[in-house]
This record gives C-alpha cells, sequence and structure tokens, in this order.
C-alpha cells in the first residue's frame, strides 16, 4: 500500500473528480450502456461485475465501473458535462505525478536525469482512467463477507 502526500494535486481537484464520477453513476442506465465493452479495445467501457469465491462460489465484490483511454488520446463520455470538463485535467495532473515519481526513482538507482524519460518513453504511455462505484448487490442471497478472502 502507497499513499503519496504532498504530491500538488488540488483538494477541489480531487473533490472534482470525485463528483463527477458520482453524476456519472447518477445517469440513466441506458445512458450508460451505450458503452458497455464490446471489444477490449473499446476507448470507453463500462459495465458491473463482480468477484466471485471460486471455493464456494458466493458474491464477495459487486461493482459498476468506468473505464477511460487517457491517453495518447483522450477518451470520455459525454455526459456528464463536469466529467469531460475535469477528467482531463486530472489525467494530465496524476500524469504528472506518476513521470516525477519515475524520475525519482531512476535518479535514485543512479541513472542520469532524464533517462527514464526516454527509456520507458513517457510522453506516449498509455495511460487510462477507472473508476469504481459499490453499489447494493443486487442478489444479496449469493453474497458472503470474508475477512480474509483468500
Amino acid at each position: 500500500f502507497l499513499q503519496l502526500v504532498n504530491h500538488g494535486i488540488q483538494e477541489t481537484l480531487r473533490k472534482g473528480i470525485i463528483d463527477a464520477c458520482s453524476e456519472y453513476y447518477e445517469l440513466r442506465e441506458e445512458e450508460k450502456h451505450r458503452y458497455e465493452a464490446k471489444s477490449l479495445s473499446d476507448p470507453i467501457k463500462t459495465g458491473s461485475g463482480n468477484l466471485v469465491n471460486n471455493a464456494n462460489q458466493r458474491v464477495q465484490l459487486w461493482r459498476d465501473f468506468v473505464k477511460t483511454y487517457v491517453h495518447p488520446e483522450f477518451h470520455c463520455p459525454p455526459r456528464p458535462q463536469i466529467l469531460r470538463d475535469i477528467l482531463f485535467e486530472f489525467s494530465e495532473k496524476s500524469r504528472s505525478v506518476a513521470r516525477k515519481l519515475i524520475q525519482g526513482v531512476g535518479e535514485n538507482l543512479g541513472f542520469e536525469e532524464g533517462y527514464m524519460d526516454k527509456y520507458l518513453e513517457l510522453d506516449s504511455i498509455f495511460q487510462v482512467f477507472s473508476a469504481n462505484f459499490y453499489s447494493r448487490c443486487p442478489h444479496p442471497d449469493q453474497a458472503t463477507y470474508e475477512d480474509n478472502p483468500s
């Protein structure tokens, strides 16, 4: 588990992306279904899923999700507008934080400045934004809870 502090992403931007995702999950189902994955290469995917314990075939986790490619090409559902308005900036800022972390790792490994950027081709790196909504399980009779699911 890694928690990064003093990363420079403003609280208003972090709260804004959470609020925007919440608005996305409040859209009508038929609007969200427009982006159900038909192919792994679809740049915007939405859906519902669960994690099933193979030992007892019980549902351990239920979630709705939206995943969208944000770099090198930016994609975003057209609605809600607030998500389109904020996701691009959030993606840029989080990519910048990741780049700084990677550069720091490279420097600590003794590589010259800029080596990691060039070697990993960070300008063309693939970035996906994913947001999950843990809704009420539609089949609670099939759900299970375990402190240690392994």
